[in-house]
């Protein structure tokens, strides 16, 4: 919810979706290449029931493409095609052997394995020491280039280091556990959240933990997948007591107090129930102004 109701006009969205789809073409050919030869594949498959069922998935393809530029693609390069890809390779390896001969079938899967185990890429080919911390100007990255040498299982059974994974946000999030202050206010929550521990809260200004700050509109400047909020005032305090009125925003309260219910109510109590049907409903609230502070 927190990347999807964002406010960001959606041009710009748009714009980053076609971004993410050249990336995946300088990137890995590999993926768009499928994409476009399973439906040319279940198509000359053989007359019958199968063909029909190979076809209707593969008409599936161009939805799923149209609705990653829809969202405006991800940070992670790769990441939002793997579905496509996976549906891709299962109908051309369903429909493809209907089209080629076994020995065919069987070389060409040869062929297949060793190109993936020799992929630049691949997991035979990024052992402990792969590192590649690389950001496009579409704020688009190789993920595994940034945390795998420092948060791998090889990382781990080959030299056990102290803290792990030893990132800095791991280290950043042990230091907050050390310090008395109780809120931290960050963005990727997950290994600080984690090893600040549970006598810790985190806001997330990214919304993704957060339940109020995902429905309010996100910073026109955003890095794609990152769409940072505005801490609103007295939000640290409201959060800490359950106390919505701590919110310096009256607009904010009574939102919140229906959260909090949703979010720290009795779980099946009617009440909490009706509010989380009328949330369920609602369009996303935006009483704050998207090009404030984004941190108090």
């Amino acid at each position: 919810y927190a990347k999807l109701a964002t406010g960001i006009a959606r041009t710009a969205l748009v714009r980053q979706g076609f971004a993410y789809l050249r990336n995946a073409l300088a990137t890995d050919p590999l993926t768009p290449l499928a994409m476009v030869a399973a439906p040319v594949l279940a198509a000359r498959a053989a007359p019958g029931a199968r063909r029909t069922w190979l076809v209707a998935l593969a008409a599936g393809l161009p939805l799923q493409i149209l609705y990653l530029v829809w969202v405006g693609g991800d940070f992670m390069a790769g990441r939002f095609l793997s579905p496509a890809f996976t549906l891709a390779a299962g109908i051309a390896l369903a429909a493809g052997t209907d089209l080629v001969a076994t020995r065919a079938l069987a070389a060409g899967t040869v062929l297949l394995a060793l190109y993936a185990a020799l992929l630049p890429l691949g997991p035979l080919r990024t052992l402990v020491s792969y590192r590649r911390q690389v950001i496009d100007d579409n704020g688009i990255a190789d993920e595994k280039g940034h945390y795998h040498f420092r948060s791998s299982l090889p990382l781990f059974l080959l030299r056990r280091p102290d803290p792990f994974p030893s990132h800095r946000f791991v280290l950043e999030g042990l230091a907050f556990r050390a310090r008395p202050d109780p809120v931290g206010v960050e963005c990727n929550v997950g290994y600080f959240g984690y090893y600040a521990g549970p006598s810790k809260f985190v806001i997330d200004v990214c919304g993704l933990t957060d339940p109020l700050l995902a429905r309010l509109p996100a910073h026109p400047d955003f890095r794609i997948g990152h769409f940072e909020r505005r801490v609103p005032e007295g939000y640290a305090e409201a959060a800490l007591s359950g106390d919505a009125g701590r919110l310096r925003d009256p607009q904010l309260r009574e939102p919140y107090r229906q959260l909090l219910e949703i979010t720290r109510g009795e779980v099946f109590s009617p009440r909490r129930l009706r509010t989380v049907l009328s949330w369920t409903l609602r369009r996303p609230i935006a009483p704050i102004r998207a090009d404030e502070p984004l941190r108090p």
